[in-house]
């Protein structure tokens, strides 16, 4: 395996964690009510700790390929020299040196079981300093702060899917009591403004890094089109949870039909969230003004 198919696979894999980590926590432990945040806390620490140790050994294991890359391939992996010039002149060694961090103080946080509350903010950092590297490094700092925007929000919508799964399961077994009521409301609430959040930010940061409408397309800007289009799926499944099965959910008509379609409605956003991030660590690798595609 070559050093950038190992850098894909492993971005994918350390994005799908972050997201999911940060999302889960800041459901958890700012949008549940109390005891609920805490039941919620319980069940979910299993998979933060895992999360944290996955994430952090992927952190790790991402710098001896990156310098692999400045290098000749994978026998300088473990260059010194050039291990040092990565991590001290470049901005992909900056943020590595921030997931570095944050991944440690993540695992220590969720495996002495700190909670939520805590244990989010080295998520948000772990999440937000993938803004530092990519295509968005060289168009400035207002663009990377753009990123760091929409990647928090997508974080908050795409893994706050996770708990709300969990809790839409727990409904279809028991009483649709008022706590999971609030926090999805909450959750529906934030989303208002998180959802527009991801769109507005990644539209305007792709046409950025493009130049504007593509004239002809590439590789690079078919992949980002496909992201829009399942980004524009979920916000339609969304909407159509939100304003459809929970509307009936609160009014009481319909419980069982809505339970179901909601719980489908909401691991398709899951799938489709999944896809997107396998999207961006393949187009994160390419030049966006080469690999034409044929126009007839």
């Amino acid at each position: 395996m070559t050093p950038d198919a190992f850098l894909i696979l492993c971005r994918a894999a350390r994005d799908s964690l972050a997201l999911f980590l940060t999302g889960s926590l800041l459901f958890a432990g700012w949008l549940a009510p109390r005891d609920l945040g805490i039941a919620l806390s319980a069940r979910l620490r299993k998979f933060w700790a895992w999360g944290s140790v996955f994430t952090t050994v992927i952190v790790v294991a991402t710098l001896p390929a990156e310098v692999s890359e400045v290098g000749d391939g994978w026998q300088d992996a473990f260059s010194p020299t050039l291990s040092k010039a990565v991590l001290v002149d470049t901005t992909i060694g900056q943020a590595w040196i921030i997931q570095a961090v944050a991944g440690v103080c993540l695992l220590l946080l969720t495996w002495r079981k700190c909670g939520a509350v805590l244990s989010v903010i080295p998520a948000c950092l772990l999440l937000t300093a993938t803004a530092l590297t990519g295509h968005v490094r060289m168009i400035g700092m207002g663009a990377m702060f753009f990123q760091a925007v929409h990647l928090l929000a997508g974080g908050f919508w795409c893994g706050g899917l996770i708990p709300v799964a969990m809790l839409v399961s727990d409904t279809r077994k028991k009483k649709w009591d008022r706590s999971m009521q609030m926090a999805l409301a909450r959750y529906s609430a934030a989303g208002h403004i998180a959802v527009p959040l991801v769109l507005l930010t990644g539209s305007g940061l792709g046409l950025n890094i493009l130049g504007g409408w593509p004239k002809h397309f590439t590789v690079y800007s078919t992949l980002l089109i496909l992201k829009l289009g399942l980004t524009s799926g979920m916000v339609c499944i969304a909407c159509v949870n939100r304003y459809v099965y929970v509307r009936n959910l609160r009014q009481k008509r319909n419980i069982t039909a809505s339970l179901k379609y909601l719980q489908r409605g909401t691991i398709a956003e899951i799938a489709f969230s999944a896809a997107i991030i396998a999207i961006v660590a393949v187009a994160g690798r390419m030049d966006p003004t080469t690999l034409s595609l044929p126009t007839n």
